[in-house]
């Protein structure tokens, strides 16, 4: 049964808490996938500083979350990890998913948007990321997205899905408040894939330096294995996480990958996955390489500083780890 078939198969109406459960029990149904869920009711709430003019409407410090479900998706076998917060959303407009004619548009949270959409260094009230989890210049934009369930003209639940940095807000004032809740659009209502970092596109050279001289494949740019940017079709959309094109390159970002593999203690496929690229970014002694990059994009200042051990039972959220080789047996 695919997420399409999982989600509609009560055949009734349901509201966007209910879906977003949907979601999450199809892939705690499935072998190849970890799931961490704790009380929906308590959020991964994050503080950032929003960009000028919103730091004098709204103040130096805003809180948000982080996102609806952290999806890290993994392979031992092709040496690739992949990960990102999805904010999930739902539209109550009728969308004919073969209709390319109109904008697709939802309403959103603009102060999480803001965060999300100009991937702003972050202050992590539980301790579990690190300030530059968004910001981190060898991340691409794909590090941040929104999911939104809609319902077709045949009353199917669908999902679309767009990287945060291609949705946008078509009037022209600035927000009001951080907590407006207001209409933004999808860039298109195509299937669209390639690779994009709009803040930082040096950075495209020395992740394919790094990624080369440590042996794991380069398949980052559009004409090898492109990302996922934007569909309406929650069937492509599941393919691709499946197939490790949603969400951006992150397994030479040692760091990240063990703070996250606190939340999946146990897990015995994603821990020998991360010791093996830790393996081939020392041999070539790339690790200390990328954390000399990482403080100097941050001003000098230690990035990770804030992180801790963590207790999954005290994270807000929703986190999902797929072994990507898991689902190749499965297949």
């Amino acid at each position: 049964m695919s997420l399409k078939q999982y989600i509609n198969r009560q055949n009734k109406t349901l509201g966007e808490v209910e879906l977003f459960d949907e979601m999450i029990g199809y892939f705690k149904n499935q072998p190849f996938a970890t799931v961490v869920q704790t009380d929906r009711t308590h959020h991964h709430l994050v503080d950032y500083t929003p960009l000028p003019p919103y730091n004098t409407l709204w103040g130096n410090r805003v809180t948000k979350e982080i996102s609806d479900v952290f999806f890290l998706v993994f392979s031992r076998k092709r040496r690739m990890a992949r990960m990102t917060h999805l904010q999930a959303k739902l539209t109550s407009k009728i969308w004919p998913v073969h209709d390319n004619k109109h904008t697709f548009s939802f309403t959103l949270d603009v102060g999480q948007y803001h965060m999300l959409h100009n991937r702003l260094q972050i202050n992590d009230l539980k301790g579990m990321y690190p300030r530059d989890i968004l910001s981190f210049p060898l991340y691409s934009d794909s590090v941040s997205s929104y999911g939104v369930f809609y319902r077709d003209n045949n009353s199917v639940y669908e999902m679309a899905f767009e990287i945060a940095s291609l949705v946008s807000y078509s009037k022209s004032k600035p927000y009001k408040s951080a907590d407006s809740q207001l209409a933004h659009s999808f860039a298109t209502a195509n299937d669209v894939w390639g690779y994009m970092n709009i803040k930082h596109p040096q950075a495209m050279p020395i992740l394919r330096h790094i990624l080369h001289c440590c042996d794991i494949c380069w398949e980052c740019c559009c004409e090898h294995m492109p990302e996922l940017l934007s569909t309406v079709s929650v069937e492509t959309f599941e393919r691709e996480l499946l197939e490790l094109r949603v969400g951006t390159r992150v397994d030479f970002d040692i760091m990240t990958l063990q703070q996250v593999a606190q939340l999946f203690r146990g897990n015995k496929a994603f821990s020998d996955f991360i010791n093996e690229m830790a393996r081939r970014l020392k041999r070539r002694m790339l690790m200390e390489e990328i954390e000399n990059f990482r403080r100097d994009q941050n001003g000098n200042e230690p990035p990770r500083e804030n992180l801790q051990d963590i207790n999954p039972e005290e994270m807000g959220g929703a986190y999902i780890l797929i072994n990507a080789d898991e689902v190749e047996r499965e297949q």
